[in-house]
């Protein structure tokens, strides 16, 4: 029976502090974003990204905890909610909450969620100020605005028909927030490398842009800019925590502070050096890329594999102790947990309360051999897990035919404390899937990792896109496309009626015509869906890129291409099918229940349906 080993009292404090946080939203960039897309107005968007990234990060003000060990934040405040209002072209729900009465001022001059919320959230009647003064510049701007100023023909009344998982349809709302950005090529590269590969193109291109040139220029330019603000970020948290050591009398927490400031100094230009470097550098750029990219949700990928060897140099020369190892990967954890916003309504319902979508992926096999890669980095995310009680990130545990029996020991007790993590990945199935399905080489198909839910991509190198490009347009609702169907064409749940009559399903006289039905107004649906996906991808590569994040992908370096215009190594799409057990069970009832069996008519089971089952219970 495995037995897990007890937290430390700091890490134990730091969870409670997140179990029982109330998350308070910040405005504290926003006057400075507005001042600065003023400025830089009319430059052209990839490059303006850039020099906005950096003059926030040199004018940015952080904070650090007496009790932390790996830093990071969105915002000033532990466990904090920011606004970044450039994407969707607004300034978040925030304000309206405040001014529509819906929060209210408490006690603490902050104004709060009603009690009855399951998430808890709080702002500051001054942030409340700068979210108003703001709010009518950002309106019109943004690439969302200039999506939904740009749509076409027919969307309005798509829209109406509210057939998507996120109910009525803007024509653009986030980013595609799943992927796995290139966190090893960060930590054993550092930032001034990759800003080299930048500046000799420029240096070597300037005043020589013959061809394809032109199109590189704007990338390269923008990628030098974004490395030098993930430098700026590493130096603002160093001046923090210099600042913390200068509060502290205790000899060891000033020592650790020294090493840590020391530490995020050397990595905001430098390879890690040694495990904290490389798990503190990871966590920087995985804060750098939520800040300056806006980028919701990147996986962490394989992260026992790209620590494992700087913890192995590091217990071989008695640098550290697994102990305190063990420590630095809970405070890593407990950190990522932090960056959950919280959000409201149908988003918060969607996104899960807590669930912040930095999915890890432990185990598998190592690339170049095919060999099981477990190492105790992958104990230890485990032991993280289990004795913290922790539900996110999300865990997936890859396992092979090697997989030790001690790990299955492990990643069994972990899910009795858990419930439900690590989720079990087979490579025997997946990696050669991966082969067969998307051509991959050997090596990238061993070394895939997990997004999201569950989707399999490539770790650094693949731009996936698992729920469209600008999320939501995938998120078909196929369970509201069946009753549409069933209702002639018209959605029983807002009474908006789409261009196709199918008929009631008291019309109908066989399972036949039921399919038949639901196939005309799926197609219907789909096909707005992909022609959204098509058209808003236009949008992407010119209003929203990501270079931030490309500095780290595969290709998009090699090739002087972001990431959302074609630049990685490996490109891929999907759609989220919601509902589709739904449709096999309502299928299945239809053609048992009125069909097969008659035990009810159509006409029953139509009104009952559309009643919502009241009054017809027993048949329910």
């Amino acid at each position: 029976m495995y037995t897990f080993k007890p937290a430390t009292e700091r890490i134990q404090h730091m969870r409670q502090l997140i179990r029982d946080r109330v998350i308070q939203v910040d405005a504290a960039y926003v006057d400075l974003f507005t001042e600065l897309d003023k400025k830089y107005f009319h430059v052209m968007p990839i490059i303006k990204k850039g020099l906005i990234s950096l003059e926030v990060a040199k004018q940015m003000h952080v904070t650090v905890e007496d009790f932390e060990l790996i830093v990071g934040s969105k915002g000033k405040y532990f466990c904090g909610s920011t606004t970044d209002p450039r994407f969707r072209g607004g300034i978040g729900f925030a304000l309206g909450c405040v001014e529509s009465g819906e929060w209210i001022m408490c006690d603490d001059g902050l104004y709060h969620t009603p009690e009855h919320d399951e998430i808890q959230m709080s702002i500051a009647p001054e942030d409340v100020e700068i979210l108003r003064r703001n709010a009518e510049y950002w309106s019109d701007k943004g690439v969302g605005a200039v999506a939904q100023a740009s749509a076409p023909d027919g969307y309005e009344e798509f829209r109406r028909l509210n057939s998507s998982d996120y109910g009525e349809l803007p024509m653009m709302m986030l980013p595609a927030g799943h992927l796995i950005a290139g966190y090893p090529k960060i930590i054993n590269q550092g930032y001034a490398a990759i800003q080299k590969v930048a500046d000799d193109w420029l240096e070597t291109h300037k005043g020589n842009m013959m061809g394809e040139d032109a199109e590189k220029y704007p990338f390269y330019k923008a990628a030098s800019l974004m490395c030098q603000t993930a430098s700026e970020l590493c130096l603002r948290y160093a001046e923090a925590v210099a600042r913390k050591r200068g509060e502290t009398s205790d000899p060891k927490r000033v020592k650790e502070l020294e090493m840590m400031e020391d530490s995020l100094r050397w990595m905001s230009k430098n390879p890690a050096r040694n495990f904290f470097d490389a798990v503190q550098g990871t966590m920087m750029y995985q804060t750098f890329i939520q800040l300056f990219d806006s980028y919701p949700s990147p996986s962490l990928g394989r992260f026992d594999q790209y620590t494992w060897p700087y913890l192995k140099k590091d217990l071989e020369s008695g640098a550290i102790t697994e102990e305190y190892a063990q420590e630095i990967v809970d405070a890593f954890f407990l950190k990522a947990n932090c960056f959950y916003q919280g959000g409201r309504g149908r988003l918060g319902q969607t996104t899960g309360i807590g669930n912040t979508y930095q999915h890890t992926t432990l185990g598998g096999v190592i690339p170049a051999t095919g060999e099981d890669a477990t190492n105790p980095v992958t104990y230890m995310v485990l032991e993280t897990v289990g004795r913290l009680l922790l539900h996110d990130p999300t865990i997936s545990l890859r396992i092979n035919k090697n997989t030790p029996d001690e790990l299955w020991d492990c990643a069994l007790a972990t899910s009795k404390l858990v419930g439900g993590l690590p989720l079990f990945q087979n490579d025997e199935v997946i990696i050669p899937s991966l082969q067969r399905e998307l051509g991959w080489d050997i090596e990238d198909a061993r070394d895939y990792g997990l997004i999201g839910c569950q989707e399999i991509v490539g770790c650094g190198n693949d731009y996936p896109a698992g729920n469209g490009m600008p999320a939501p347009h995938a998120s078909i609702h196929y369970g509201v496309a069946l009753a549409i169907a069933l209702n002639d064409g018209k959605n029983p749940f807002n009474g908006e009626q789409c261009p196709i009559h199918t008929g009631y399903l008291y019309e109908m006289n066989s399972i036949e015509e039921v399919r038949e039905a639901y196939r005309k107004i799926t197609e219907y649906v789909f096909n707005w869906h992909v022609t959204l996906n098509n058209y808003t991808e236009q949008f992407m590569p010119y209003f929203w890129p990501q270079p931030g994040l490309s500095i780290s992908i595969d290709g998009c370096m090699e090739s002087g291409k972001d990431i959302v215009a074609g630049g990685a190594k490996h490109n891929s799409f999907g759609g989220t099918a919601t509902g589709l057990a739904t449709i096999a069970d309502s299928f299945n009832t239809i053609k048992y229940m009125c069909f097969d069996k008659k035990l009810c008519t159509t006409r029953e089971l139509y009104d009952a349906v559309m009643a919502n089952w009241e009054g017809y219970e027993p048949l329910r």
